[in-house]
């Protein structure tokens, strides 16, 4: 009976490394890009679960083919997962020490989940971390309200609360620019911010926050929204000027076929490749967690600290991001592969789709 469980879950688990590969955006298909680092052990796990306990001299071939397919499912899903583990070169080099400390951003990025109706561990960690600059999501009306004592010390504000999941808020004691503001990037009901933040270096930082809606039984039926305003996102930046941040909840994983494209077309730095997963959500179940809260810099920045934060009662951990502006240091990042003209093709095709589909 065990074996025949095994034979069972080692043809689930081919089924679920090759969906990703149907170029539909349907949540079910899509949704099988999260879980890489899970498949890649349960396919590590079985096939050796299938080497040990197969006594069947019969069946003996097709337990060979299913091995096979196993490990080739254990080195595609390793090679995805591969860049964000320490075996990997940096992709965001490592701060000096040239850059002085008034040349730095501190950021502190973090869904607190709408329904969580406890704000004193997100007090304890802005006090503990003491960020410039704040980004929280999920912030309904009530948020907002029990936010007020950052008013004093974050007096430069963006808010757009809402009783859905996709209200947004930024605090921040740095100036931020006239031509900050709220964006409608697809869909009228999901906000983005844009800031260019003041910083006393010759170059501002540009700001964007996100969190589209995933896509999901619950959300989405298709990702095609969500990739859309990832992708716009990307090509706004690519004209960029001056050194850039782009985070939040985007719902989407560091290894997506999405993501990947998004770094391509954008141009902007993974600082998780060569240091780790970070994996943020959801922040209760250990084994099943995913990095979809995100942050992406552009190679003006160094990476100062990059942190998981401790659990504040959301189903996100926050991040923790702290840069600096060293554009004389660009030279010692490695950069992304460039997009091509089919990244171009895909992301215009995927914007216009996702726009036909707004009432």
């Amino acid at each position: 009976m065990l074996i025949w469980s095994l034979r069972g879950l080692a043809a689930l688990i081919a089924i679920m490394t090759v969906l990703p590969f149907i170029p539909l955006s349907h949540w079910f298909v899509r949704s099988f890009e999260y879980p890489r680092v899970q498949i890649f052990v349960a396919a590590l796990a079985v096939a050796v679960g299938i080497l040990v306990g197969s006594k069947d001299l019969s069946a003996l071939s097709t337990d060979l083919i299913l091995v096979i397919c196993l490990v080739t499912c254990v080195a595609y899903q390793g090679y995805r997962v591969f860049p964000y583990t320490r075996l990997s070169k940096l992709q965001v080099s490592k701060q000096d020490g040239k850059a002085q400390p008034k040349d730095t951003l501190r950021l502190l990025v973090s869904n607190v989940l709408k329904d969580n109706r406890d704000i004193t561990a997100l007090r304890r960690q802005i006090e503990h971390n003491d960020p410039d600059v704040i980004l929280l999501l999920e912030t309904d009306a009530w948020w907002v309200d029990q936010l007020r004592f950052l008013e004093e010390p974050y007096p430069y504000q963006l808010k757009y609360p809402q009783d859905g999941f996709y209200g947004m808020a930024l605090y921040s004691k740095l100036k931020l620019t006239s031509d900050s503001e709220i964006r409608f990037l697809v869909e009228n009901n999901i906000p983005s911010i844009f800031a260019r933040i003041e910083t006393s270096h010759k170059m501002n930082i540009e700001l964007y926050g996100l969190h589209p809606k995933p896509p999901s039984p619950t959300g989405n039926e298709r990702s095609i929204e969500r990739d859309a305003e990832l992708l716009i996102v990307a090509k706004d930046v690519r004209q960029r000027t001056r050194p850039t941040i782009v985070t939040g909840d985007m719902n989407d994983v560091a290894w997506s076929r999405t993501t990947r494209r998004f770094q391509r077309i954008s141009g902007l730095l993974d600082p998780r490749i060569g240091r780790g997963i970070y994996p943020t959500f959801p922040a209760h179940l250990p084994l099943f967690r995913f990095p979809i809260d995100q942050a992406f810099l552009s190679e003006e920045l160094q990476l100062m600290d990059l942190k998981r934060l401790p659990d504040i009662g959301s189903d996100h951990f926050p991040l923790l991001i702290e840069v600096a502006i060293a554009p004389h240091l660009a030279n010692e990042h490695r950069l992304p592969e460039d997009a091509d003209s089919n990244d171009f093709k895909k992301a215009k095709e995927t914007v216009k789709a996702a726009k036909a589909q707004q009432p």
